[in-house]
């Protein structure tokens, strides 16, 4: 027997995304993104997810697509990996879908930017399969974790 995985298939420029629902924590309606100084260029700014500081990435520069301002429309979906929660900025949201190992297209894998995907064979065409620990390389993970700290120890004295 074949074990399903799930993943959470959204769609950023008409192309669809998946992420493994594991690692999803909610999904929010976009907000106002608040810009930082010293952030890595692929972080548009930080917002406030029911109290925790939350990096958003700037999810079509890291794709390699073409960008566009955040609408009311837009989504962040929220999620975490081996190095935070982050949010990933996309179009609109398809649901759940599950795979198998056997629909994986056996490509070592498709490099966007630096932004590794795995592709899926799925119902209605191909998925791409982001890899939210890559969003960014090990120097810009170091340094959001300097500035969400610097952030962080903001806030408490402001409280």
């Amino acid at each position: 027997m074949v074990a399903l995985k799930e993943l959470l298939a959204f769609e950023i420029d008409g192309f669809q995304f998946g992420v493994h629902l594991e690692s999803v924590i909610k999904v929010v309606q976009a907000v106002e993104i608040q810009p930082v100084p010293d952030l890595p260029e692929m972080v548009l700014g930080l917002i406030n997810v029911h109290g925790s500081v939350t990096p958003v990435l700037n999810t079509r520069k890291r794709l390699g697509l073409p960008e566009k301002s955040l609408e009311l429309t837009d989504f962040f979906v929220i999620a975490s990996n081996s190095h935070q929660q982050i949010a990933l900025i996309v179009d609109s949201i398809h649901g759940v879908i599950n795979y198998s190992s056997d629909q994986i297209v056996k490509i070592d894998s498709v490099q966007s930017n630096d932004a590794s995907v795995t592709v899926l064979r799925i119902i209605d065409g191909m998925l791409l399969l982001y890899d939210s620990d890559k969003s960014l390389n090990v120097d810009q993970w170091s340094t959001l974790s300097v500035v969400l700290q610097k952030a962080s120890d903001a806030n408490a004295a402001g409280n």
